[in-house]
Protein backbone atom coordinates (compact mmCIF):
# COMPACT_ATOMS: atom_id res chain seq x y z
CA UNK A 1 0.00 0.00 0.00
CA UNK A 2 1.42 3.51 -1.27
CA UNK A 3 1.97 6.09 1.78
CA UNK A 4 0.14 9.10 0.98
CA UNK A 5 1.29 11.88 2.51
CA UNK A 6 -0.60 15.16 4.06
CA UNK A 7 0.08 17.71 2.54
CA UNK A 8 1.38 18.24 -1.14
CA UNK A 9 3.74 21.59 -1.84
CA UNK A 10 3.42 22.67 -5.23
CA UNK A 11 5.91 24.68 -7.52
CA UNK A 12 6.63 25.51 -10.96
CA UNK A 13 9.77 26.92 -11.53
CA UNK A 14 11.38 28.31 -14.75
CA UNK A 15 14.99 29.72 -14.89
CA UNK A 16 15.11 30.53 -11.30
CA UNK A 17 18.84 29.70 -10.73
CA UNK A 18 19.64 32.24 -8.30
CA UNK A 19 16.69 32.19 -6.00
CA UNK A 20 15.41 28.38 -6.19
CA UNK A 21 17.93 26.73 -3.39
CA UNK A 22 16.68 28.88 -0.74
CA UNK A 23 13.21 28.52 -1.81
CA UNK A 24 14.00 24.76 -1.32
CA UNK A 25 15.82 24.92 1.78
CA UNK A 26 12.64 27.07 3.05
CA UNK A 27 10.24 24.31 2.45
CA UNK A 28 12.30 21.17 3.60
CA UNK A 29 13.05 22.76 6.93
CA UNK A 30 9.78 23.36 7.56
CA UNK A 31 8.38 22.28 11.36
CA UNK A 32 5.39 20.09 9.86
CA UNK A 33 7.29 16.98 8.33
CA UNK A 34 4.68 14.83 6.74
CA UNK A 35 5.04 16.26 2.92
CA UNK A 36 5.57 15.81 -0.63
CA UNK A 37 7.52 18.61 -2.81
CA UNK A 38 6.30 18.62 -5.83
CA UNK A 39 8.43 20.36 -8.41
CA UNK A 40 7.61 21.03 -12.20
CA UNK A 41 10.54 22.29 -14.10
CA UNK A 42 8.99 24.28 -16.85
CA UNK A 43 11.93 23.51 -19.45
CA UNK A 44 14.18 26.03 -17.63
CA UNK A 45 16.98 27.10 -19.81
CA UNK A 46 19.40 28.00 -16.71
CA UNK A 47 21.00 25.36 -14.49
CA UNK A 48 17.78 25.78 -12.54
CA UNK A 49 16.84 22.09 -13.39
CA UNK A 50 20.29 20.73 -12.37
CA UNK A 51 20.34 22.24 -8.89
CA UNK A 52 17.09 20.35 -8.11
CA UNK A 53 18.13 17.18 -8.63
CA UNK A 54 21.14 17.68 -7.30
CA UNK A 55 19.26 17.98 -3.80
CA UNK A 56 19.01 14.37 -1.87
CA UNK A 57 15.33 14.55 -0.28
CA UNK A 58 13.23 11.61 -0.96
CA UNK A 59 10.21 13.88 -0.54
CA UNK A 60 10.95 15.34 -3.80
CA UNK A 61 9.30 14.77 -6.37
CA UNK A 62 10.18 16.37 -10.07
CA UNK A 63 9.35 16.67 -13.46
CA UNK A 64 10.67 17.88 -16.25
CA UNK A 65 8.57 19.13 -19.33
CA UNK A 66 8.64 21.21 -22.02
CA UNK A 67 7.87 25.44 -21.65
CA UNK A 68 4.17 25.99 -21.85
CA UNK A 69 3.80 28.32 -19.05
CA UNK A 70 2.44 28.48 -15.57
CA UNK A 71 -0.87 27.82 -15.68
CA UNK A 72 -0.01 24.76 -17.83
CA UNK A 73 2.64 23.58 -15.13
CA UNK A 74 0.12 24.26 -12.21
CA UNK A 75 -2.43 22.25 -13.45
CA UNK A 76 0.05 19.35 -14.71
CA UNK A 77 1.47 19.79 -10.95
CA UNK A 78 -2.21 19.34 -9.39
CA UNK A 79 -2.60 16.12 -10.99
CA UNK A 80 0.62 14.61 -9.84
CA UNK A 81 0.08 16.03 -6.00
CA UNK A 82 -1.22 13.04 -3.33
CA UNK A 83 -1.43 14.87 -0.67
CA UNK A 84 -5.36 15.65 1.14
CA UNK A 85 -3.61 18.98 1.10
CA UNK A 86 -2.32 21.01 -1.85
CA UNK A 87 0.22 24.02 -0.64
CA UNK A 88 2.24 26.49 -3.50
CA UNK A 89 5.05 27.83 -3.59
CA UNK A 90 6.80 30.05 -5.83
CA UNK A 91 10.46 29.34 -6.89
CA UNK A 92 11.94 32.73 -5.89
CA UNK A 93 10.06 33.09 -2.53
CA UNK A 94 10.75 32.14 1.08
CA UNK A 95 8.06 29.97 3.67
CA UNK A 96 8.42 30.96 7.08
CA UNK A 97 9.29 27.68 9.22
CA UNK A 98 5.84 26.76 10.52
CA UNK A 99 3.90 27.78 7.19
CA UNK A 100 3.22 24.14 6.55
CA UNK A 101 2.46 23.53 10.24
CA UNK A 102 -0.63 26.62 10.74
CA UNK A 103 -2.12 26.78 7.34
CA UNK A 104 -3.01 22.55 8.19
CA UNK A 105 -3.99 23.10 11.78
CA UNK A 106 -6.56 25.91 10.50
CA UNK A 107 -7.96 23.65 7.51
CA UNK A 108 -8.13 21.02 9.93
CA UNK A 109 -9.63 22.41 12.98
CA UNK A 110 -12.42 24.68 10.55
CA UNK A 111 -13.73 22.64 8.09
CA UNK A 112 -15.83 24.69 6.83
CA UNK A 113 -12.97 26.38 5.46
CA UNK A 114 -11.46 25.12 1.85
CA UNK A 115 -8.52 27.86 0.93
CA UNK A 116 -6.17 29.36 3.77
CA UNK A 117 -3.78 32.30 3.03
CA UNK A 118 -1.43 34.22 4.97
CA UNK A 119 0.07 37.67 5.30
CA UNK A 120 3.60 38.34 3.28
CA UNK A 121 6.60 39.92 3.78
CA UNK A 122 8.36 41.39 0.91
CA UNK A 123 12.08 41.10 0.20
CA UNK A 124 14.46 42.49 -2.56
CA UNK A 125 16.62 40.62 -4.61
CA UNK A 126 19.20 40.50 -1.66
CA UNK A 127 16.38 38.77 0.48
CA UNK A 128 16.15 42.06 2.32
CA UNK A 129 12.88 42.86 3.89
CA UNK A 130 11.54 46.12 2.87
CA UNK A 131 7.41 45.69 3.92
CA UNK A 132 4.48 43.68 5.18
CA UNK A 133 1.21 43.05 3.01
CA UNK A 134 -1.65 42.45 5.30
CA UNK A 135 -4.46 40.67 3.59
CA UNK A 136 -7.93 40.70 4.51
CA UNK A 137 -8.62 38.25 7.28
CA UNK A 138 -12.00 36.64 6.98
CA UNK A 139 -14.35 35.08 4.82
CA UNK A 140 -16.96 38.04 4.03
CA UNK A 141 -13.61 40.21 4.26
CA UNK A 142 -11.87 38.35 1.49
CA UNK A 143 -15.21 38.24 -0.85
CA UNK A 144 -15.69 41.65 -0.42
CA UNK A 145 -11.94 42.61 -1.25
CA UNK A 146 -12.29 40.89 -4.62
CA UNK A 147 -14.12 43.38 -5.92
CA UNK A 148 -10.70 45.54 -5.95
CA UNK A 149 -8.38 42.81 -6.30
CA UNK A 150 -7.21 39.66 -5.65
CA UNK A 151 -7.91 39.02 -1.65
CA UNK A 152 -4.47 36.20 -1.46
CA UNK A 153 -1.01 35.93 -1.93
CA UNK A 154 -0.50 33.08 -4.31
CA UNK A 155 2.63 31.46 -3.47
CA UNK A 156 1.35 31.07 0.48
CA UNK A 157 -1.67 29.64 -0.38
CA UNK A 158 -2.76 26.25 0.96
CA UNK A 159 -6.36 24.67 -0.47
CA UNK A 160 -7.70 21.26 0.50
CA UNK A 161 -6.98 18.97 -2.62
CA UNK A 162 -10.44 18.13 -4.47
CA UNK A 163 -10.30 22.51 -4.46
CA UNK A 164 -7.52 22.03 -7.05
CA UNK A 165 -8.47 19.20 -8.81
CA UNK A 166 -11.64 20.11 -9.29
CA UNK A 167 -11.05 23.43 -10.33
CA UNK A 168 -8.17 23.99 -12.91
CA UNK A 169 -6.59 26.88 -13.53
CA UNK A 170 -8.08 28.97 -16.66
CA UNK A 171 -5.66 29.66 -19.92
CA UNK A 172 -8.53 32.74 -20.46
CA UNK A 173 -6.23 35.24 -17.90
CA UNK A 174 -3.00 35.08 -18.28
CA UNK A 175 -0.55 36.41 -15.35
CA UNK A 176 -3.95 36.95 -13.31
CA UNK A 177 -5.14 33.12 -12.89
CA UNK A 178 -5.03 33.22 -9.22
CA UNK A 179 -7.60 36.08 -9.04
CA UNK A 180 -9.83 34.53 -11.52
CA UNK A 181 -9.78 31.20 -9.46
CA UNK A 182 -10.62 33.09 -6.19
CA UNK A 183 -13.51 34.63 -7.98
CA UNK A 184 -15.00 31.15 -9.33
CA UNK A 185 -15.01 29.73 -6.00
CA UNK A 186 -16.31 32.75 -3.91
CA UNK A 187 -20.02 30.60 -4.46
CA UNK A 188 -18.76 27.75 -2.98
CA UNK A 189 -15.84 27.69 -0.77
CA UNK A 190 -14.75 29.63 2.73
CA UNK A 191 -11.80 31.25 2.54
CA UNK A 192 -9.36 32.93 5.20
CA UNK A 193 -6.22 34.30 6.05
CA UNK A 194 -3.64 33.51 8.51
CA UNK A 195 -3.20 37.11 10.38
CA UNK A 196 0.71 36.37 10.81
CA UNK A 197 3.32 36.43 7.33
CA UNK A 198 4.03 33.31 6.44
CA UNK A 199 5.77 34.05 3.39
CA UNK A 200 8.71 36.12 2.03
CA UNK A 201 8.02 37.46 -1.34
CA UNK A 202 10.59 38.57 -3.37
CA UNK A 203 10.08 41.45 -5.45
CA UNK A 204 13.83 42.02 -7.63
CA UNK A 205 12.32 43.01 -11.05
CA UNK A 206 12.11 39.92 -12.84
CA UNK A 207 8.13 38.76 -11.31
CA UNK A 208 5.79 37.69 -13.96
CA UNK A 209 3.53 40.65 -12.12
CA UNK A 210 6.18 43.69 -13.79
CA UNK A 211 7.55 41.96 -16.75
CA UNK A 212 3.67 41.40 -17.48
CA UNK A 213 1.70 44.22 -16.26
CA UNK A 214 -0.63 45.13 -19.46
CA UNK A 215 -1.66 41.67 -19.94
CA UNK A 216 -1.91 41.43 -15.71
CA UNK A 217 -4.44 44.68 -16.38
CA UNK A 218 -6.26 42.96 -19.21
CA UNK A 219 -7.32 40.18 -16.96
CA UNK A 220 -8.15 41.84 -14.39
CA UNK A 221 -10.77 44.02 -16.10
CA UNK A 222 -12.56 40.76 -17.50
CA UNK A 223 -12.44 39.38 -13.65
CA UNK A 224 -13.92 42.40 -11.96
CA UNK A 225 -16.74 42.88 -14.65
CA UNK A 226 -17.31 38.80 -14.03
CA UNK A 227 -17.85 39.65 -10.12
CA UNK A 228 -19.71 42.16 -10.03
CA UNK A 229 -22.23 40.71 -11.66
CA UNK A 230 -22.24 38.10 -9.14
CA UNK A 231 -22.82 40.73 -6.55
CA UNK A 232 -24.28 44.06 -7.94
CA UNK A 233 -27.61 43.47 -9.90
CA UNK A 234 -28.23 46.99 -10.38
CA UNK A 235 -26.96 47.65 -14.40
CA UNK A 236 -26.58 51.63 -14.14
CA UNK A 237 -24.45 51.31 -10.90
CA UNK A 238 -22.34 48.60 -12.87
CA UNK A 239 -21.40 50.09 -15.67
CA UNK A 240 -19.75 53.58 -13.74
CA UNK A 241 -18.68 50.86 -10.65
CA UNK A 242 -16.36 49.07 -12.89
CA UNK A 243 -14.61 52.08 -14.22
CA UNK A 244 -14.55 53.27 -10.69
CA UNK A 245 -12.87 50.11 -9.22
CA UNK A 246 -10.56 50.00 -12.64
CA UNK A 247 -9.37 53.89 -11.50
CA UNK A 248 -10.64 55.06 -15.15
CA UNK A 249 -9.81 58.53 -15.53
CA UNK A 250 -11.73 58.96 -18.39
CA UNK A 251 -14.82 58.68 -16.58
CA UNK A 252 -16.47 62.24 -15.47
CA UNK A 253 -16.30 63.86 -11.63
CA UNK A 254 -19.56 64.05 -12.35
CA UNK A 255 -20.60 60.48 -12.77
CA UNK A 256 -18.28 59.65 -9.97
CA UNK A 257 -19.56 61.84 -7.55
CA UNK A 258 -23.28 60.11 -8.71
CA UNK A 259 -21.89 56.91 -8.16
CA UNK A 260 -20.72 58.00 -4.68
CA UNK A 261 -24.23 58.62 -3.81
CA UNK A 262 -25.84 55.55 -5.19
CA UNK A 263 -23.00 53.45 -3.12
CA UNK A 264 -24.19 54.83 0.10
CA UNK A 265 -27.69 53.43 -0.18
CA UNK A 266 -26.58 49.99 -1.56
CA UNK A 267 -26.95 47.45 1.72
CA UNK A 268 -23.31 46.51 0.68
CA UNK A 269 -22.15 49.48 1.76
CA UNK A 270 -23.32 48.92 5.47
CA UNK A 271 -20.17 46.65 5.79
CA UNK A 272 -16.95 48.11 7.16
CA UNK A 273 -14.87 46.57 4.60
CA UNK A 274 -16.77 47.21 1.68
CA UNK A 275 -16.84 51.06 2.60
CA UNK A 276 -12.99 51.02 3.40
CA UNK A 277 -11.94 49.67 0.19
CA UNK A 278 -14.74 51.65 -1.75
CA UNK A 279 -12.79 55.07 0.55
CA UNK A 280 -9.28 54.09 -0.70
CA UNK A 281 -9.96 53.50 -4.13
CA UNK A 282 -11.79 56.48 -3.94
CA UNK A 283 -8.89 58.82 -3.03
CA UNK A 284 -6.63 57.14 -5.35
CA UNK A 285 -8.55 57.47 -8.22
CA UNK A 286 -9.45 61.22 -7.09
CA UNK A 287 -5.31 61.71 -6.86
CA UNK A 288 -4.86 60.17 -10.39
CA UNK A 289 -7.95 62.47 -11.69
CA UNK A 290 -6.29 65.10 -9.83
CA UNK A 291 -9.65 66.52 -8.58
CA UNK A 292 -10.18 68.21 -5.02
CA UNK A 293 -14.16 68.01 -5.47
CA UNK A 294 -13.70 64.28 -6.00
CA UNK A 295 -11.36 64.17 -2.41
CA UNK A 296 -13.01 66.08 -0.14
CA UNK A 297 -16.54 67.19 -1.71
CA UNK A 298 -18.04 64.16 -1.51
CA UNK A 299 -20.35 62.34 0.59
CA UNK A 300 -18.15 59.72 1.44
CA UNK A 301 -16.50 62.36 3.64
CA UNK A 302 -19.51 63.95 4.84
CA UNK A 303 -21.51 60.65 5.95
CA UNK A 304 -18.46 59.03 7.38
CA UNK A 305 -15.67 61.40 8.55
CA UNK A 306 -13.36 58.84 10.70
CA UNK A 307 -13.35 56.18 8.31
CA UNK A 308 -12.61 58.38 5.10
CA UNK A 309 -9.54 59.76 7.40
CA UNK A 310 -8.20 56.31 8.64
CA UNK A 311 -8.49 54.27 5.29
CA UNK A 312 -6.92 57.21 3.35
CA UNK A 313 -3.81 57.48 6.48
CA UNK A 314 -3.58 53.19 6.44
CA UNK A 315 -3.36 53.93 2.54
CA UNK A 316 -0.16 56.48 2.62
CA UNK A 317 1.13 53.42 4.62
CA UNK A 318 0.98 50.90 2.07
CA UNK A 319 1.53 53.92 -0.46
CA UNK A 320 4.97 54.20 1.07
CA UNK A 321 6.20 50.26 0.73
CA UNK A 322 4.87 50.63 -3.06
CA UNK A 323 7.02 53.17 -3.68
CA UNK A 324 9.99 51.65 -2.31
CA UNK A 325 9.10 48.67 -4.01
CA UNK A 326 9.67 50.58 -7.19
CA UNK A 327 12.68 51.99 -6.82
CA UNK A 328 13.89 48.25 -5.90
CA UNK A 329 12.80 46.57 -9.00
CA UNK A 330 14.06 49.56 -11.45
CA UNK A 331 17.81 49.03 -9.06
CA UNK A 332 17.56 45.22 -10.03
CA UNK A 333 16.78 45.70 -13.53
CA UNK A 334 19.99 47.92 -13.61
CA UNK A 335 22.09 45.45 -12.32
Amino acid sequence: MSYTPQISVLLSTYNDEKYINECIDSVLNQSFRDFEFVIIDDGSTDRTYDIISAINDPRIVIFRKENTGLIDSLNFGVSKCRGEYIARIDGDDICHVDRLKLQIEFLINNLEYSICGSNTIYIDGDGAEFGLHKYPISDEMIKTYMLFGSPLSHPAVMTRREVMVDNPYSHDYPVAEDYELWVRLSSRYKFFNIDKPLLYYRFYGGNVSFTKRGLARESRIKICETYFNYIFDIDSLNSVLYSFVLCDVGVSVAKYLDLADKLLLTKEFRSPVFRRYTIISWFILSLQKGSIRMLICNRFFYKYPFEYVKAICGYVDLLKVRVFVRKRVQFYKKK
